[in-house]
């Protein structure tokens, strides 16, 4: 999974990062269960905090893109049909 955060945002960094990751499951068609990278070691790749990579974390597992599994790691989740649809819409729309 390819992600890259821009150079020219001046948002905070977790919502950056969040914004990238969403946008790397979209772009490689990430089936539901496929494992996102480890927090310390996207924390290193990006030149992030490990904290900061576990806000974005928590902030696309709170909009139900993602889910935590204890012990295993952070995986793509199953969207609901409904939210299959506005995400291709809002990929539409951006």
């Amino acid at each position: 999974m390819d992600i890259e955060l821009p150079t020219d945002d001046q948002r905070p960094a977790f919502l950056q990062l969040a914004d990238a990751v969403r946008g790397a499951i979209a772009r490689d068609n990430a089936p539901p269960g496929t494992p996102l990278p480890a927090v310390r070691s996207l924390a290193l790749r990006v030149g992030l905090h490990a904290n900061t990579v576990l806000h974005a974390y928590r902030e696309l597992a709170r909009q139900g893109i993602v889910e935590s599994r204890r012990g295993q790691g952070t995986f793509v989740a199953q969207l609901p049909p409904a939210a299959a649809e506005r995400r291709v819409l809002a990929d539409e729309l951006a």
